[in-house]
């Protein structure tokens, strides 16, 4: 799978489990546009809405961040939204992901397990428990 389909892959599944835990609320004609701009690959456009409307919007700028395969600027949206939602399923999600492509598995396994035991999709749990297992192999 060449980088283009993997990152499109991987933004969809953020974003599918992001509204799956959504727990904020932000106009949800705006959740469908956005959503939308990023399914299709959009990024630079989902920023830009994203970026007039700076009210909790870090996760879907992470989100779309990522999609650009623009790790650093990614992170730094979920680190601030980390900060005013330290326990919720998507940003942890996000950051283990980063983490893990930064080799950080410290930084990975304390994510992973703040997603494993605030996830109520047994597939995210499951696989935060498949992470975390294989995080424990790699530090061996």
């Amino acid at each position: 799978m060449d980088i283009f389909k993997f990152r499109f892959v991987i933004t969809g599944i953020f974003v599918t489990i992001f509204f799956a835990n959504l727990s904020y609320s932000i106009d949800q004609q705006k959740i469908d546009y956005i959503t939308k701009l990023i399914n299709s690959a959009e990024y630079d456009k989902a920023i830009e809405v994203l970026n007039a409307d700076r009210a909790d919007t870090e996760i879907l700028l992470s989100i779309a961040y990522l999609g650009k395969g623009e790790l650093d600027t990614a992170k730094k949206f979920a680190l601030v939204y980390l900060t005013k939602n330290p326990l919720d399923v998507v940003v942890n999600y996000i950051l283990a992901f980063i983490s893990e492509e930064e080799k950080d598995y410290v930084s990975a396994m304390r994510y992973w397990e703040v997603v494993l035991q605030n996830s109520k999709d047994k597939s995210v749990k499951s696989l935060a428990k498949k992470h975390i297992e294989v995080i424990k192999k790699i530090t061996k």
